[in-house]
């Protein structure tokens, strides 16, 4: 008899995108609905973006979204009247964590479809969302705009953290928490009255908080596993450089440009570097010249989330960047709006350090201006560096094109200010023999590896290690039975 079916509408031979289906008789929910990047580059960016009133109708012609009914939101359907429905088809959406490639494409799900995230993950998701210069429907996961009459609608979202069961129908899922490269990951064990389920999200053990990933393990190998949904991101790399790694490669750096500019581009919300480059600066003397945005993250979760430790703004060490706005001044008044006006008004009241370019260009040997975005490279001419000063490249590593052009931008600009880059980085996903030894601890009966762009490799080296999981390749045109 049937209990289950597992769908994989986003993840199968992708890094990313993860959309994984799973129905009962009794209940029907998403494990993520993140956004594809691997095929939106095929079709979009520069210039070609998709308008706004045929948005839908675009991303399931090109394969970005599943031609699904009774999913969408209603306002963006447009002409795809046979995808309409009085009720939503699917019961949740259940997201592992806060990037945008397991959660960027909620924001085109139904409001009515209940969303169940992380605490803090929540908080990472709203701040983000407010931080954005422009709201466009892709940026509204916890927010919807409803443009049919301009109403603006809050999500039904549930939060959760380590053990809370989750009860959809005659699903019960139980999220578990897994080290990764941002704060709130989250691994799930689903009971399908009697099928077992699990499925890693994202996940590494190598990183500071690998005993996470270790709890993981351990709880979903407590009981039989019928399928084991796993990452498998570096499958084809067996290399781990761990954080402590990082954390010397910085010092070492940071020791070599005493007395000159320092720079340092690390992800929004990856927190662990974050820690390794304070520990690195605290080592050589400087201090970290936070830029806005990643300063109003740690803002709001020093305030608000109960299970992180994050750096407080009004410690010495740390300091806000204080961007001139587009005329150039520095007037609360005149020259900035919104969430940062706010942001600067709330520092200056809490005595948090605010820095400007003119004083970091005068004190090049004092600070780490740190970034988050390629956008605010620009930022380092104000900063006159002069040749031997440095860049700490430390975000992800770039897994297409897309992210291989970006980085290039980067490295172009660093070349005309005369900086020299230095590469610091950990991955947040689990190297090749990380994910066998997991899949080993686990000895599921079924293995449907998603994030990855080698699936075959499951087979190959599961055989090489003489394990007899059997190995489903993943399609969107493939419905598993359970």
């Amino acid at each position: 008899m049937t209990l289950a079916t597992i769908r994989i509408y986003g993840g199968a031979c992708e890094i990313g995108g993860n959309k994984i289906l799973v129905n009962t008789k009794e209940a029907k929910i998403f494990l993520d609905f993140g956004t594809s990047f691997t095929t939106k580059r095929k079709f979009y960016g520069g210039f070609i973006k998709a308008k706004r009133f045929r948005m839908l109708e675009e991303y399931i012609l090109t394969g970005i979204l599943p031609e699904l009914s009774g999913v969408y939101r209603e306002d963006l359907l447009g002409s795809l009247d046979h995808l309409r429905s009085d009720e939503p088809s699917v019961d949740a959406c259940i997201i592992t964590h806060a990037h945008l490639d397991h959660c960027g494409h909620t924001s085109l799900l139904r409001p009515d479809i209940k969303f169940y995230i992380g605490a803090t993950a929540s908080i990472l998701l709203e701040v983000r969302e407010e931080i954005k210069t422009l709201r466009e429907p892709e940026d509204q996961i916890i927010k919807v705009k409803d443009y049919r009459d301009e109403r603006v609608l809050k999500r039904q979202i549930e939060t959760f953290s380590t053990g809370k069961l989750l009860k959809i129908g005659n699903i019960r899922a139980t999220p578990i928490h897994v080290d990764h490269s941002t704060p709130s990951s989250y691994g799930l064990i689903l009971d399908l009255d009697g099928v077992r389920i699990v499925y890693t999200g994202d996940f590494r053990l190598h990183g500071p908080i690998h005993k996470m990933t270790e709890d993981f393990i351990e709880y979903a190998s407590a009981d039989d596993v019928d399928v084991l949904i796993i990452e498998g991101t570096r499958i084809n790399d067996p290399s781990i450089h761990s954080e402590e790694n990082v954390l010397a490669s910085m010092k070492d750096s940071l020791e070599d440009a005493q007395g000159k500019a320092a720079a340092a581009f690390i992800n929004l919300l990856d927190f662990d570097r974050l820690k390794s480059l304070i520990s690195a600066a605290e080592h050589v003397g400087r201090k970290l010249a936070l830029s806005p945005k990643l300063a109003y993250v740690i803002y709001h979760l020093e305030k608000r989330a109960a299970n992180i430790q994050v750096p407080k703004l009004t410690s010495e060490i740390l300091s806000v960047y204080l961007e001139p706005s587009s005329s150039g001044g520095y007037d609360l008044e005149k020259d900035y709006r919104g969430w940062l006006r706010r942001f600067i008004e709330e520092c200056q009241d809490a005595g948090v350090c605010l820095v400007t370019p003119e004083e970091l260009a005068r004190q090049k040997g004092r600070y780490i201006i740190t970034l988050c975005q390629s956008e605010d490279l620009p930022e380092l001419v104000s900063i006159r560096p002069e040749p031997g000063s440095i860049f700490l490249f430390s975000s992800s590593e770039p897994h297409n094109e897309e992210q291989e052009i970006e980085r290039e931008k980067v490295i172009n600009w660093l070349e005309l200010l005369g900086m020299r880059p230095v590469y610091a980085h950990a991955s947040g996903h689990a190297s090749q023999g990380e994910v066998i030894s997991t899949i080993e601890k686990i000895s599921p009966r079924t293995i449907i590896p998603v994030h990855t762009e080698h699936p075959k490799m499951f087979r190959e080296l599961l055989e090489r290690q003489g394990m007899g999981s059997k190995v489903i390749e993943p399609s969107q045109q493939h419905e598993i039975i359970v």
